[in-house]
């Protein structure tokens, strides 16, 4: 997945629970500007999380 796509993906949440787990599976494969620009997703898929469980969903992917 490029971060384009993966940005694309982060519209979807948090109806879409499996996002965090996607972007982050596609992140570990990123070393550089690449996984920079994973980075300043996750930090918008922060930006969109409603409740206190889409919260823990993303913290049990990412340590912001």
């Amino acid at each position: 997945m490029t971060p384009d796509e993966a940005l694309e993906l982060s519209t979807k949440f948090p109806k879409n629970r499996t996002v965090p787990k996607r972007i982050f599976d596609a992140m570990q494969k990123t070393r550089g500007d690449e996984r920079k620009k994973y980075e300043m997703i996750i930090e918008g898929l922060y930006t969109d999380a409603i409740d206190i469980e889409d919260f823990k969903l993303l913290n049990k992917y990412f340590d912001l």
